[in-house]
């Protein structure tokens, strides 16, 4: 099972709705996915399900239940949700040894089970998402191409490389921006801008449209929304470069 989380230290730069339609696409081509909803929020899991969960991440990262049990089918999906008690996870778990690598360890004992799991992260560099991070085999980073939503990269940058130096081991980072206005040359010279300044900037990007915004609020990927629209055509190209570049 290869964990890819979904993570930016700048909010609303679509990490859910692209945690979704990775998913999505991926379940398209056949393949197991697991979905793990980190964020108090819950944007994850209310995107995907109307359904209250009493069996949350917060029960497997405070110990009290096997990760097995907080695994629901939601919607056609295998999803951990997310709990709004995930705020006080931190004291919770403050006596805890080794406690940076708990989700880690839980996914372990299901990695036969799926292909793939896809963590959607708080805007934070906290302990759950160091949790993640550790547990993953590649970072993915939406980013709105606006200058202003580039502060985060550098802050996620180091806290990545903090994690790589204390596990001493290396995190494939890759960066895609999302809510691009192709019509407009701004978004055009930030992605250019983005490539020459970071590594692992990829070629694919997500348009903004409509359509996306509105899957959520039907519980839909955009490929059951609009099948046939950039959306989808976009997620499809962002995964076919993932997969094409062995990176998932």
């Amino acid at each position: 099972m290869k964990v890819i989380s979904l993570i930016n230290q700048k909010g609303g730069t679509g990490k859910t709705t692209s945690a979704v339609n990775i998913a999505g696409r991926l379940k398209m081509l056949g393949k197991k996915v697991l979905l793990v909803d980190l964020d108090y929020q819950r944007n994850l899991t209310v995107s995907i399900t109307g359904e209250e969960f009493e069996n949350t991440i917060f029960n497997v990262m405070a110990n009290r239940v096997p990760i097995s049990e907080v695994i629901h089918n939601a919607n056609g999906f295998d999803l951990i949700p997310g709990d709004i008690k995930m705020r006080k996870l931190e004291k919770e778990i403050e006596d805890r040894v080794f406690k940076e690598l708990i989700l880690s360890k839980s996914l372990n004992k299901i990695k036969e089970n799926y292909d793939y799991c896809i963590i959607d992260c708080r805007p934070d560099m906290e302990l759950k998402e160091k949790n993640a991070l550790i547990a993953s085999d590649l970072i993915l980073v939406p980013t709105q191409p606006q200058l202003y939503s580039l502060e985060g990269l550098d802050i996620l940058q180091g806290f990545k490389e903090e994690i790589e130096l204390e596990m001493e081991k290396k995190i494939p980072l890759k960066i895609f921006c999302t809510m691009v206005n192709t019509r407009a040359n701004n978004p055009m010279e930030i992605i250019d801008y983005l490539k020459n300044e970071y590594e692992g900037v990829m070629d694919s990007f997500i348009r903004h449209t409509v359509k996306l915004q509105e899957a959520p609020n039907e519980r839909k990927t955009i490929f059951e929304s609009d099948p046939k629209g950039n959306g989808a055509k976009d997620y499809t190209q962002l995964v076919e470069e993932l997969m094409h570049g062995g990176w998932i």
